[in-house]
This record gives C-alpha cells, structure tokens and sequence, in this order.
C-alpha cells in the first residue's frame, strides 16, 4: 500500500493498482517493510548515540567538580598555613601602649609564608619524584619477573621439543630396525624356500632316476603294477617332503656296485622315515621282493 509519508517509496500512484498487479503490491510492501525496518534502526542509532553523549558529559562534569573540589581543598590548606605563620610572626601589643603598623613585620610574614609554600612544593615535588621512583622500580621489577617467566617458559618449550625430537629419532630408529628385522626374516624364509624347493627338486631327480634305474634293471618288476609302485614311491615323498631327514641321492659312482644284492640297493635307496610323530606314519617304502632270476 502506499504511504502518506514524504520519505516513503511508491512504485505506483493509482488505486486500482492493487487489484491488477498484485506483484507491484507485494513488492511495494516489501519496500514499504524495509523502510519501516530503516527507519526504527536510525531511532535506535539516534538514541543511542544520544546516550553516549550524555555518559560522556557526565563524565567529564564528574571530573570538573573532582578537580575544583581538590583545588579548593589545597587552598584551604595554603591559607590555614598563612595564617597560623602571620599569627606567629605578629608579636602582641602592650595593652597601655598604641597600635603601631609596622611595614616591616608585615614583609616579615609575606616573606615566611612564601618560603613555607616554597618548602611544602619542594616537600610536594620530592615526594612525587619518590613516588614516580617507586612506580618505576615497581614496573621494573614486575618487567623482570615477566622477562624470567617468558625465559622459563621457553626453557621448558624448548626442553619438550627436544624430548619431543629425541623420542622421534627413537621411533624412527626402533621403525628401522624392524623393519631390516622383517627384510632379513623375509630374505631368510625365501633362502630356506628356495632350499626347500631345491631338495624337493633333487629328491625328486633321484626318484625318477631310481625308477629309471629299476625299470632298467628290473623290467619284470614293473609288468602290470607300474603304476601301483610310482603311486606307492611318489606318495609319502610329495606328502612330508619338509619334515623327513636328508635323503641320500643316487650318486654315478653307485653304479659300480649295480652287482650288489637287490634288498641291500633297496634299502640304501630307500625313502626315509619322518623324525617328528604323526597321526600317520610313513614307512620305508620299497619294491616287492620279487624273485629276480
């Protein structure tokens, strides 16, 4: 709606506006709300700086009256001492005798009086130079006190970073020296790996080359049961290959003693019983005693 107020903003002048643009009618109360809004925050400024005013003025009286309560007080005093030093200074006339005005008494006591306020500056000034060498002494030492604190404190500051650094080269070298630990375990479980595999390998060249050596050898042995007896050979080798004791591997020079009895090259050749105990137990396993011709 539109307002009667010279300061107020209108988007439109006509009545019927209301009714055919009802955009315009909103936004014109929005202005209308916002210049509500305007003007109560400049009332509460003008007050407020308005009170401020005040405070200060009544401040700055307060300090007047302070200041000539305390001149006034200080004159008082002045005049007391005057006063009481003319008293002294004035000598008592005889009672039969005439008053007599003497110019010089007079100077007399002008002279003591200015000396006296001289002496109670001086005296004054004195005692707010020692004031002010107090004051000073005090700020020094409270300076100093703060100077040591600010130094004990970054003592200490620096005494935790240290510390602080030194447990860090400990973690580090700890970190370090497990994890060579680790690379060195590692390295070790690759080399027995590697052994492992190496004697499995040879174990099994020395298999093959013993079946080859029977099956040479000893063809009727092997007529109808090869498989039963590769089967029987491989079996107990493939199974506890890392828990058995050193094999003895076939050897080239063994085939000199070719002509030895056929139970002793089956023993010596034979797969050897596991060291440790077991649920199962693995046997020397040989050929069958055939009778060779």
């Amino acid at each position: 709606m539109n307002n009667d107020s010279p300061t107020s903003l209108s988007i439109y002048g006509q009545q019927n506006f209301d009714e055919e643009f009802p955009v315009l009618k909103a936004f014109q109360q929005y202005i209308d709300a916002e210049q509500a809004k305007g003007r109560k925050r400049l009332a509460i400024f003008a007050i407020f700086s308005v009170v401020v005013i005040l405070i200060l003025i009544a401040i700055f009286v307060v300090l007047l009256v302070d200041a000539f309560h305390e001149n006034r007080r200080i004159n008082d005093r002045l005049l007391e001492l005057a006063l009481s030093e003319r008293n002294r200074a004035v000598a008592t006339p005889a009672p039969a005798a005439p008053v007599v005005v003497n110019p010089q008494s007079d100077n007399t006591a002008i002279l003591s009086l200015t000396a006296k306020i001289e002496e109670l500056q001086q005296k004054l000034a004195n005692n707010q130079k020692a004031a002010d060498n107090a004051e000073k002494e005090r700020i020094k030492e409270e300076l100093k006190c703060a100077e040591n604190e600010r130094k004990a404190a970054a003592a200490e500051k620096k005494a935790v970073e240290e510390m602080k650094k030194r447990m860090e080269e400990e973690k580090k070298s700890k970190e370090k020296a497990q994890a060579d630990e680790i690379s060195r375990l590692k390295a070790l479980l690759i080399l027995q790996k590697e052994k492992v595999e190496a004697e499995k390998e040879k174990a099994e060249q020395h298999r093959k080359h013993l079946e080859e050596y029977r099956r040479k050898y000893y063809p009727e042995a092997y007529g109808g049961k090869k498989n039963t007896a590769v089967k029987s050979d491989k079996k107990p080798q493939d199974t506890a290959n890392e828990n058995f004791e050193p094999i003895t591997y076939y050897d080239e020079s063994d085939e000199d003693n070719l002509e030895m009895p056929l139970q002793k090259r089956e023993k010596e050749y034979s797969i050897p019983v596991e060291k440790r105990e077991s649920s199962t137990e693995f046997k020397e396993s040989t050929i069958p005693n055939w009778d060779i011709p």
